[in-house]
């Protein structure tokens, strides 16, 4: 069985959805309930970001201080699939922005910038650099494990901002 909020893409998948008798079109009032999406075993939730900052909090949704999109279901899914038997919630991303300028790991997020998910809706994290899962783990650690998977390049400028700011 298939529920889906939406069907886009080709006028063949268009019409297959038209016709198929395992799917079923719901509103996102009922897709995105975390009620609903408790009742799923394993429910995993798969997100984009712009950016993780080293406390695991999520920005997808706004860059130099300009929201680009909204935020869509992303918290909405990930506090789903906390409440699921066995459920995980992923933010995958590509390390780095610009051609290899940017890091999209970063110390902090922006001054002007809102968090899209707090660090307490993340297990996992994942770059082309590996997968850590974050959840439950001290700040220090946290830190630790989403500096392992950003670009190398990057790694040691973040560890020296997280040592700056834990001297105190």
């Amino acid at each position: 069985r298939i529920v889906s909020g939406v069907t886009l893409g080709s006028e063949r998948l268009i019409a297959w959805a038209g016709e198929a008798p395992q799917l079923t079109v719901r509103p996102v009032g009922y897709t995105h309930d975390g009620g609903v999406i408790r009742r799923i075993d394993n429910f995993v939730s798969i997100n984009s970001a712009l950016e993780v900052d080293l406390f695991g909090q999520v920005n997808a949704d706004m860059l130099k201080g300009r929201q680009l999109t909204g935020t869509g279901g992303a918290v909405d899914m990930m506090r789903g699939a906390a409440l699921s038997g066995g459920g995980r919630s992923i933010v995958a991303l590509s390390a780095t922005a610009d051609g290899g300028k940017v890091s999209r790991i970063v110390a902090a997020l922006g001054p002007h910038t809102a968090a899209t998910a707090l660090r307490t809706d993340v297990d996992y994290v994942v770059t082309e650099y590996g997968a850590r899962r974050i959840r439950h783990l001290p700040v220090a650690a946290r830190a630790q494990a989403l500096i392992e998977i950003a670009h190398p390049d990057f790694r040691a400028g973040l560890r020296d901002q997280w040592s700056e700011w834990t001297r105190g």
